[in-house]
């Protein structure tokens, strides 16, 4: 699979500890994130996996593999997700992890399942001068959901604004704190975190997102 430029969100998820190659036995915590970039037409995926509070590479004949594929690891991420990969389309994934005692863990990650969400028609950006309540085209925050309004501004600067309130409609928006950071690179995301359906006594996460993917927008 070809390199592709992740989502900032995704790597400023961390995780606790770091390592080096595997261990040869042991429970193993899966922690994954899927997200569907809609501009982009993409389901990327980002995972790790942590012995004992520390995220490690594994090495045959332990596998990860996300609908069928053997995930990239990337050493230089290894504090935060270091297992990538990406797919066309908003694809419900298979992931499948085997152990090195040959324990085989099957999550199939219903990204479908999470309602869409985007920018209303019309929405041009922020006034400078105060609070925007953004509502969104999409159902309301249902319970176990949260809506996040992610800006990027210059010089790697990122701000987000969420709401988790059940039934809420709209996220409040600082459009001075934006103009402030240069932030024209907005994304709206609708996220959940749904148990995994098979893990190790280590446990795990599982978290999925259904974003707009990046779009410019102005304030004013």
């Amino acid at each position: 699979m070809k390199a592709l430029k992740r989502s900032g969100w995704l790597v400023g998820l961390l995780l606790a500890g770091c390592g080096g190659t595997g261990a040869l036995s042991g429970d193993y915590a899966q922690r994954y994130v899927v997200e569907y970039d809609a501009t982009q037409n993409l389901t990327l995926f980002s995972g790790a996996l942590l012995r004992d509070g520390r995220s490690e590479e594994i090495i045959p004949p332990a596998t990860l593999t996300a609908n069928g594929v053997p995930l990239n690891f990337t050493p230089a991420n290894i504090s935060t997700y270091p297992y990538t990969g990406f797919f066309t389309g908003r694809v419900n994934l298979p992931i499948v992890f085997t152990d090195y005692d040959n324990r085989a863990y099957e999550n199939t990650v219903a990204l479908t399942n999470v309602p869409t969400i985007g920018f209303q028609e019309g929405f041009v950006g922020f006034s400078r001068n105060g609070i925007t309540n953004l509502a969104w085209a999409g159902t309301a925050v249902a319970a176990g959901e949260t809506v996040v309004v992610r800006v990027n501004g210059n010089a790697g600067v990122v701000r987000e604004y969420a709401t988790s309130t059940e039934g809420a409609t709209t996220v409040p928006v600082d459009g001075g704190e934006i103009f402030g950071i240069g932030g024209t690179r907005v994304s709206l995301s609708r996220r959940t975190t749904p148990a995994l359906s098979e893990a190790s006594a280590a446990g795990g996460s599982l978290t999925l997102s259904y974003s707009t993917g990046a779009r410019t927008f102005t304030t004013f």
